[in-house]
């Protein structure tokens, strides 16, 4: 495959480098066609040679729904999606907040899989359980002696097993001042 990089988008990084902003996706294609598809993101070109393009895949394991998926499925309920620490002192304490996830589904919910940027901690993990109709208090961890002055912004990505909605996002902001 071979992009003509005259017509493509750049993002510039942090440290100046531009990278194109190419996206493959395999979302419900059949096997076949996934293997193809990754197989042709691994060959990209741009303007007939390779320039060291960095590669980032993600991927959601997805179960099969059952025919009556939206009755016995699990569904994830998060109480909050943003938590803000607002201005924290940098010799301070590890700091605490809070969220609840609960399923609100009909069949056990089980998270897959909790990433972040490493700024923050949460007691949330990968094969925790929750029954239909039940919740879990979770908490997200900040410790401002970790931290970089000025605002510190995080991305907390779960993955459950909810067939409607796998992946959410919660999002952690604070500014560590001296």
């Amino acid at each position: 495959m071979t992009f003509d990089s005259r017509n493509m988008m750049f993002a510039t990084l942090s440290n100046g480098v531009k990278m194109p902003m190419l996206g493959h996706g395999v979302y419900q294609v059949s096997q076949d066609d996934c293997e193809r598809c990754v197989r042709d993101a691994l060959e990209v070109l741009i303007d007939g040679r390779s320039n060291g393009t960095t590669l980032v895949t993600h991927g959601i394991g997805v179960d099969p729904q059952p025919a009556d998926a939206t009755q016995n499925a699990p569904k994830a309920d998060f109480s909050e999606n943003i938590l803000k620490f607002g201005p924290v002192k940098h010799a301070g304490p590890v700091r605490k907040k809070h969220f609840t996830l609960s399923n609100a589904g009909g069949a056990e919910l089980i998270v897959r899989a909790v990433e972040g940027e490493g700024h923050v901690a949460t007691t949330l993990a990968p094969g925790q359980k929750i029954a239909p109709g039940d919740s879990q208090r979770c908490e997200i961890l900040l410790d401002p002696r970790t931290q970089d002055y000025g605002i510190v912004t995080e991305h907390l990505v779960v993955v459950t097993n909810d067939p409607v909605r796998p992946m959410r996002r919660i999002r952690v902001t604070a500014i560590i001042e001296e």
